[in-house]
């Protein structure tokens, strides 16, 4: 567990020419940047004038370099986050897989970056909302205030991201953005579906950093401790497992590591069946298969979700259920429509090539 993996202290100076010089605030980043703006603007102004686009772009080219200059004033340092980085670098590998995959198919890559930035601001949001659902007693009641709440709903610093509640806000606000591009939803859903898994696996090592979702007790070798502070060591203090003076939780399964290690498998599997799908939509298909099934046996081994509705079956395993009910329902609607014309191994390198 990391939850900060890097603190940098905008107080940071370096040696220039023997004289010592400030990096954040009126020094060498700003200096970079203006720099930077400088030659776009000149650019920019050569092939087109002083457009609409380099007005917006100088308005806000002044308020990051605002920014820049007075950061320090306001905070002594930037903290780094291990789950907002691993965030980060899941979109980005998935954005590129999926621009890789689109290119094969002689699409423009660009589509799959705006349609992932949307994809993924609507996922965070799904997954909050369904965790806030799920956990209402963390934000309602007690002594907060209302400005309290709602900084408490956007505080993600702290995990709580429900990643099924991302999967249903993500998949209408996809399908409403090929409806706006008019394109296939079913076909673009394919080449994503793979770079979604790759996001997921990030996104599960940025819980393990975070102390999140993890593990019921375990005396496997490879079971892990969380230091005090921590979620799941602060739920043991509370269910009186440990006393409030221990070094470190029960060793407990690496359950975000599992599930990272399910993501890059089934990431695997749908990238290379893509060639061999029958129509478009079979790789959506199978992913919908595989993951509610591999989730119900993950959840098995998870500690930080109780059962619901009178049973020992999570929120999650009850999702796995309905959603593979609505697979087969989307099974039988996806025997309907055409089949694609035989697609040859090469055929992925040809278009590439084009």
């Amino acid at each position: 567990m990391r939850q900060i993996l890097l603190k940098i202290p905008l107080n940071l100076t370096v040696s220039l020419f023997g004289q010592p010089v400030h990096v954040f605030g009126f020094g060498i980043l700003l200096g970079v940047w203006l720099g930077l703006c400088a030659w776009w603007g000149y650019q920019h102004f050569r092939r087109r004038g002083f457009d609409s686009e380099l007005q917006a772009q100088v308005v806000f080219q002044a308020f990051v370099s605002l920014l820049i200059w007075k950061l320090p004033s306001f905070l002594p340092e930037i903290n780094i986050f291990g789950y907002g980085a691993a965030m980060v670098c899941g979109f980005l590998a998935a954005a590129w897989l999926a621009g890789e995959r689109a290119k094969r198919e002689g699409l423009n890559p660009a589509v799959m970056w705006d349609i992932g930035m949307t994809v993924l601001l609507s996922g965070v949001i799904g997954a909050r909302l369904f965790y806030i659902i799920k956990n209402p007693q963390n934000f309602f009641g007690g002594n907060l205030n209302l400005v309290q709440t709602l900084l408490e709903i956007v505080n993600l610093t702290k995990g709580g991201l429900v990643l099924y509640g991302g999967v249903l806000l993500g998949i209408a606000t996809f399908i409403w953005h090929c409806h706006r591009l008019g394109l296939s939803a079913l076909k673009l859903a394919d080449i994503l579906l793979p770079a979604i898994f790759v996001g997921e696996m990030f996104g599960r090592i940025g819980c393990f950093l975070n102390g999140c979702c993890f593990g019921d007790p375990s005396t496997l070798p490879w079971a892990v401790q969380f230091p005090p502070g921590s979620v799941p060591f602060l739920m043991e203090v509370q269910a009186g497992v440990i006393k409030e003076d221990a070094l470190c939780s029960e060793p407990l399964h690496p359950a975000q590591i599992y599930s990272s290690i399910n993501a890059l498998i089934l990431a695997i599997i749908t990238w290379n069946y893509y060639p061999r799908r029958a129509r478009d939509g079979s790789v959506l298909l199978l992913g919908w298969v595989l993951y509610p099934i591999t989730r119900f046996f993950l959840e098995i081994v998870r500690g930080d979700t109780p059962g619901e509705f009178g049973t020992d079956l999570t929120i999650a395993q009850w999702v796995s259920f309905g959603m593979l009910i609505a697979a087969a329902g989307f099974a039988a609607y996806l025997s309907t429509r055409p089949k694609l014309p035989p697609h040859p191994p090469n055929a992925s390198s040809a278009a590439a090539q084009k």
